[in-house]
């Protein structure tokens, strides 16, 4: 029996309200389902965020954008090449959100919503009490609250079993019928074992634009049971045939980013934790929209400043 301890409407930045979106609290677990998002709001939110992460690449720089490849150029010629080596390195590490967040984690920041104090600037403080709840903060806003927590599980940096596992369990959260319809409440790890023929002929559409793939009577060969459909285990035996690293490959096509909504009855923040880029900043940052009593148009913006 799942411990279900609260339930919630919420509803999604510009989305209307005939689309609100019934949600289930519910015990943490290493796998809880990774969060829904509207594709129109994705669509927009990843526009804003791109803008943001220049503007912030731009600030850092002291105003001039360059990419990582013309810093490195710079370095080399000031005859500095460990450290030229050194930035190229840098994007190849572990990103930065996957420890996080954990109790005694503070991320500070600020959030704008046309409905809050004639939309202005106001300042944001979260601090992350257990790894579903923390206390939001703001002095202009003048509140102080204890908000709910959802934030996708972490895919792992390092190739391995750990990493298959995790990127397997994303592809059938996000390639569940249950959980790609906005109608229904979001299914358990438990309740998605299975990826269906036509969820699993969309996953290779997407992946790699290929329609039809695989047919009826290869999927049927490859499943125990064609009417559940196809187990984690087979999916991953049957991506990897061919090629030990396909899952490895393919995986980055279809991978939405890592999400987090930080929520009580009236404030819905929407966003993503962000890498760097190449040509942007994105470094303990985090990025998004916010609601307010169910009426969108706000953004957000919080940076980890004390690592629980």
């Amino acid at each position: 029996m799942r411990a279900v301890q609260k339930q919630f409407t919420l509803i999604y930045p510009g989305m209307p309200c005939a689309c609100l979106i019934p949600v289930r609290r519910v015990a943490r677990s290493s796998y809880n389902p990774i969060n829904r998002r509207d594709p129109n709001d994705q669509k927009n939110l990843q526009k804003w965020v791109l803008q943001q992460l220049r503007l912030e690449k731009r600030q850092l720089a002291g105003g001039i954008s360059s990419t990582v490849a013309k810093k490195q150029a710079y370095l080399r010629s000031l005859g500095l090449y460990d450290k030229a080596e050194a930035l190229g390195k840098s994007l190849e590490a572990p990103a930065w959100h996957l420890p996080h967040m954990v109790p005694g984690d503070v991320f500070e920041g600020n959030f704008e919503h046309p409905r809050l104090k004639a939309a202005q600037s106001l300042d944001l403080s979260l601090t992350v009490t257990t790894p579903e709840e923390g206390v939001l903060e703001s002095r202009r806003g003048d509140f102080q609250k204890t908000v709910y927590l959802s934030q996708d599980f972490p895919i792992p940096h390092d190739p391995g079993p750990e990493k298959d596992e995790a990127m397997v369990r994303w592809i059938f959260h996000k390639y569940n019928p249950v959980w790609r319809s906005f109608d229904e409440t979001p299914p358990q790890d438990e309740d998605m074992q299975h990826i269906p023929f036509r969820m699993l002929q969309l996953f290779f559409q997407q992946a790699t634009e290929v329609e039809g793939f695989p047919s009826q009577q290869e999927f049927n060969d490859n499943c125990a049971d064609p009417e559940k459909g196809m187990t984690r285990a087979e999916f991953l035996s049957y991506l990897n045939n061919d090629d030990a690293e396909y899952l490895g490959k393919t995986f980055p096509t279809v991978y939405t980013g890592r999400r987090l909504q930080i929520y009580d009855q009236n404030l819905f923040f929407d966003g993503d934790f962000q890498v760097p880029r190449s040509e942007t900043a994105g470094e303990n940052l985090i990025l998004g929209f916010v609601s307010f009593d169910d009426v969108g148009g706000g953004t957000f913006k919080l940076e980890l400043t004390k690592s629980g």
